[in-house]
């Protein structure tokens, strides 16, 4: 089960990753002749060569030829929550819902093709202009068999400082259009009836540049920015006292080791926004150092391109994770015992 669960963590990671990169700098794109308008993405249409073997892999389709093509349309929409009693500010963020299509799946039994929809939220927390306090991230992914549920939640303490003008600062501009100035090779590109076009290569293509064949090739239509849609407020975070097992959770092992959670230790306490399932395997162990990591759930891509996103640097603390017949919980609390970063994720 361990292996299915990474596999779709990941094909959620690259279908957000593609997403929210682009909803992202199709904000403040200049259409007139001088005057910069502040627009908003609305939809989201295009393709995805998985033309790396980790882009195949990242789907479960490693016993495959790479080259499946995955087939975009999402509707994207500006959120503000209700219903946070604690919150300094309405969080507000963005909302993307749509179908994902991969086609052309070649080799031994190919599948075909997988029809999935997306759903994705982000909220963040404001405390001042450009420093965020809290973030949520909500994933659903319904693929059948390979449907998965993921809740994060992330506690800045002190806030993080956001940046005002991503797009300018992670492209220069070039003769037709905007290309990005680090990381993937990504050209952006204003067309008529404020739609924006983007092509570009995958994160790990490293053969691949502006003269190569691209992977991505992606449509943005923008308007001008809309009354932001209210949502009901994400689950809060319970904290359940359950002692150790023998057992040791397996859902979350790559993030404990990579925030430094390597002493097991006897007191700790599970963080999740449920508490009805049956735990199956609980343990906990100490974070001392976490080396300076910036963990990214959506994908180190967004460091490449200078873009705000969903960031968290990792505290002094305790990692506490559970597993359960369907998925897992994790959380790490700081030495003050407030939670700093809680994941949620059911199949």
């Amino acid at each position: 089960m361990n292996d299915d669960r990474e596999q779709i963590e990941s094909v959620v990671e690259w279908a957000v990753l593609a997403i929210v990169v682009f909803s992202t700098v199709g904000i403040g794109i200049d259409f007139s002749s001088g005057e910069e308008i502040e627009k908003e993405v609305t939809n989201i249409s295009g393709s995805i060569i998985l033309s790396t073997r980790s882009s195949m892999d990242s789907i479960g389709l490693d016993e495959y030829d790479r080259g499946a093509v995955a087939t975009l349309d999402i509707d994207v929409h500006s959120i503000l929550s209700e219903g946070c009693l604690d919150c300094a500010s309405s969080p507000v963020g963005i909302q993307l819902y749509g179908t994902v299509v991969i086609t052309n799946i070649n080799g031994v039994g190919g599948l075909g093709r997988i029809e999935s929809t997306l759903s994705v939220s982000h909220l963040q927390e404001f405390v001042d202009d450009g420093l965020v306090t809290r973030e949520w991230l909500n994933v659903d992914w319904d693929a059948g068999s390979e449907s998965i549920h993921l809740e994060m939640v992330m506690i800045h303490d002190p806030p993080r400082w956001t940046l005002d003008d991503r797009f300018h600062a992670s492209f220069i501009s070039v003769d037709g259009g905007k290309e990005s100035r680090v990381g993937p090779w990504l050209f952006v590109e204003t067309l008529l009836d404020r739609t924006v076009n983007l092509r570009g290569c995958l994160p790990d293509a490293f053969t691949c540049d502006s003269e190569t064949v691209h992977s991505i090739n992606l449509t943005s239509t923008l308007t001008e920015v809309r009354t932001p849609v209210k949502i009901e407020h994400p689950l809060s975070w319970e904290s359940i006292q359950v002692p150790s097992s023998d057992e040791t959770p397996q859902s979350f092992t790559n993030l404990r080791q990579m925030i430094g959670a390597e002493s097991e230790s006897s007191t700790g306490v599970l963080s999740c926004p449920v508490s009805d399932e049956e735990i199956l395997a609980m343990k906990s162990w100490e974070v001392s150092d976490s080396g300076g990591v910036a963990i990214a759930p959506l994908n180190s891509w967004f460091e490449a391109l200078e873009l705000s996103s969903t960031t968290f640097i990792p505290s002094i603390g305790t990692w506490t994770e559970a597993e359960f017949d369907n998925g897992g919980c994790g959380g790490l609390i700081d030495g003050a015992g407030q939670l700093r970063l809680g994941i949620y994720i059911i199949q």
